[in-house]
């Protein structure tokens, strides 16, 4: 994984909000070129199941 080509975005797990530790989970997926961290295997299948979905959940606005 290369950091510096991927936007880290919010640490919270897109699927149920949870904040996430990324140094603490084994549980993360890519999805156009941004990492997003889960708190659970479960959640993480949900969002590689449909990653649009939740992934404009977790869009942070600056």
């Amino acid at each position: 994984m290369n950091v510096s080509k991927e936007k880290i975005m919010d640490n919270r797990d897109p699927v149920c909000g949870l904040q996430i530790n990324p140094d603490l989970t084994k549980h993360r997926s890519t999805y156009d070129e941004k990492i997003y961290y889960f708190c659970s295997l479960e959640c993480k299948n949900r969002f590689d199941d449909e990653p649009s979905k939740y992934a404009e959940n977790n869009e942070r606005e600056d």
